[in-house]
This record gives C-alpha cells, sequence and structure tokens, in this order.
C-alpha cells in the first residue's frame, strides 16, 4: 500500500488527552451514536460496547486516535478523536438486538465490501463502497456515509477491505434500537437519520503526521 493512502502512522509523536465519551448520544427517540472517542489509542474493540443499549460487539477491530496511531491528515475521523479500523481481516458488527437501520462513515484505501445479516445468517443485502479509495490525497471525497435499512431486523454487519486488515477506517457508527410492537418508529429513524448526519466536514488545522513509507 503506498505511503499516502496508509492509514497508520509509523510514529507516536503527538499525544492527544482522551476527555470524549465512547459514546455520543443514546436518545430518546431510538437511536445510538458511537463516535468511539473514549476508547485507548490501538485498543482492540470487542465488548466495550455490548452492554446497555449500545448492545454491539466487534471482532478484528483497533481504535486509532487522531495524532498518535491514525494518520488523521489521509484519514480524518468525522468526531474528535478516535476511529475503529480493522485489524487483521474483515471487522464484523454483531447487534445483541437486531436494528433495522445502520449507517456508518467510511475512509479506506482499497474497494469495500458490507455485508448485511439477519437471524440464523441470512443475507439481507450486500452494499460496495462508491469509490476504490477515498482517503484524502485519492482525490475522492473522504469519509464517505454508508446506510442501510431491513424491516427485518440487521443481525450482523461484515466489512471487507484488505484480506489483512489496516485498509478503511470506521467512524459515527449510528444505529435504531428495537422500539415497542407496533411503533413506527424504524421508519421515522430511517427517513430522519440520515437528514440529521449529514453534517460538513471538520474544519481547521489538523496536528502533523508522520505517514508509513513501505
Amino acid at each position: 500500500m503506498k505511503a499516502e493512502g496508509t492509514l497508520r502512522n509509523l510514529s507516536l509523536k503527538w499525544f492527544v488527552p482522551l476527555t470524549a465519551s465512547l459514546m455520543m448520544a443514546a436518545t430518546s427517540s431510538g437511536a445510538i451514536l458511537i463516535t468511539f472517542d473514549g476508547l485507548a489509542d490501538s485498543e482492540l474493540v470487542t465488548s466495550q460496547f455490548s452492554g446497555g443499549p449500545t448492545n454491539v460487539t466487534f471482532t478484528n477491530a483497533i481504535a486509532l486516535t487522531q495524532g498518535i496511531s491514525l494518520n488523521d491528515a489521509e484519514f480524518p475521523p468525522v468526531s474528535l478523536l478516535n476511529v475503529v479500523a480493522d485489524s487483521g481481516g474483515p471487522m464484523t458488527l454483531t447487534f445483541g438486538v437486531a436494528p433495522t437501520y445502520v449507517e456508518g462513515y467510511f475512509t479506506y484505501a482499497v474497494p469495500l465490501t458490507l455485508q448485511f445479516y439477519g437471524d440464523g445468517g441470512v443475507l439481507l443485502g450486500t452494499m460496495n463502497s462508491s469509490f476504490s479509495e477515498n482517503y484524502a490525497s485519492s482525490g475522492n471525497p473522504v469519509n464517505e456515509l454508508i446506510q442501510f435499512s431491513n424491516p427485518a431486523g440487521i443481525r450482523s454487519v461484515m466489512i471487507t477491505g484488505s484480506p489483512t486488515g489496516n485498509s478503511f477506517a470506521l467512524d459515527n457508527l449510528f444505529y435504531n434500537t428495537v422500539p415497542e410492537p407496533g411503533s413506527t418508529l424504524p421508519v421515522l429513524v430511517a427517513f430522519a437519520v440520515p437528514l440529521l448526519h449529514r453534517r460538513g466536514r471538520r474544519a481547521g488545522s489538523r496536528q502533523e503526521t508522520i505517514t508509513l513509507n513501505q
């Protein structure tokens, strides 16, 4: 992988204090937003969000922090300070209670394939990234918003980039919680979420980083 498209930094030159919470919002409207910002740099992400309303576990995922191990000049986070990246293979998200809507922002160095599964491992749908790469110097827009909904409920998501990992960053994972039977919340959230989260890209200067040369 060429240096400008490398996700991680070679040097831990800068230190950024970790003061933000793990979860930005668990709203009364039945929506969950996970920013990953309270995780430590290079912390493996597994069951940190498996309890409470978040109710999701990860495999092959690692937290990268802006200004430390994340090459944020090429893979800028949507919210300060962290993203999660694929580590060792495809990243999988498994939900304890299946939402009907999932979205996230992705910056990547290789094409992505997202596969969404329901109960019993039934494949609900497959989505591909819009570009073959979209890190900053690729010329394509960073932080592509990828969304999927299915009324049957999404039990897991497999996100495949490079077979060996270190190929994409995910930030601001957003999904709805399961409402009471008969509620119209899934439909309302499915329409409201894209409007709420099409925010502008973060402006201002970024800390200096060192890219990995291979």
